[in-house]
């Protein structure tokens, strides 16, 4: 979690200085409302750690003894709390851009679902590849 946040927080950086670099160089000034490349990487880094550790809180409380799930019941509660997580980022990038609140939770939960169940599936079959299960 922390390397995938540290690898989208440099790409944030990186991204922003050549966006400043393009718009400088076509208006001969830096644009007046965009934020510092340093402020936007770390606001990444600390944001996809932030929401990255709440679908493993479940595992946390298993792990503390607050909670006694079977496997079944840690992944579904791991799955509740990721989409969570994808309405919590939808608010926010809501209220960030200025768009409706309901278009904005349909699509982050709709892209997030999209993107785990693609990382899930990925990770089982390489699993199944590798155990030869």
């Amino acid at each position: 979690m922390i390397a995938d946040g540290v690898s989208m927080s440099v790409g944030n950086y990186l991204s922003t200085k050549a966006e400043i670099a393009r718009y400088t160089k076509e208006h001969g000034h830096t644009p007046p409302d965009m934020m510092a490349p340093l402020l936007t990487a770390t606001a990444t880094l600390v944001s996809f750690i932030f929401v990255g550790f709440i679908p493993l809180l479940i595992y946390v409380l298993q792990a503390a003894g607050t909670v006694d799930l079977s496997n079944r019941s840690l992944f579904w509660g791991a799955s509740m709390l990721t989409g969570v997580g994808f309405l919590l980022i939808g608010i926010v990038k809501s209220r960030v851009t200025e768009t409706s609140l309901i278009k904005s939770l349909f699509e982050t939960l709709s892209l997030g679902v999209i993107a785990a169940l693609l990382a899930y599936y990925v990770g089982f079959f390489l699993e199944k590849l590798i155990t030869g299960n």
